[in-house]
């Protein structure tokens, strides 16, 4: 067993949903955000930053923290898995946190 073995899929889905819940509560994200599943390749602060771009630089702490645990360990060899699962649940809480209840998308 080595150290990536404890970080399951489900941690996974909990740092996704929890970097999700930081960045709307501290107004990272917001409903100007792009409610875009892909990332677009534009940086924070951008008209075309995306909900996938904030997925990606949330797992990969690129402009922001660092919200993977398995990418915290895994560094350049982290599964696609964990990445996939992450992303989801990211933009899954970031849309049901920004656009609940109805609310203009």
């Amino acid at each position: 067993m080595n150290t990536l073995d404890v970080i399951t899929l489900g941690m996974s889905r909990q740092d996704g949903a929890r970097a999700a819940a930081v960045m709307v509560s501290d107004h990272r994200l917001h409903p100007g955000v792009q409610n875009e599943w892909r990332a677009s390749g534009a940086d924070w602060g951008e008209p075309d930053f995306t909900l996938g771009d904030a997925a990606q630089a949330a797992f990969l702490g690129s402009g922001c923290e660092q919200f993977s645990r398995h990418h915290q360990l895994a560094r350049d060899n982290w599964q696609e898995s964990h990445l996939q699962i992450f992303w989801n649940e990211f933009v899954s809480t970031a849309r049901s946190c920004l656009w609940a209840e109805g609310g203009s998308q």
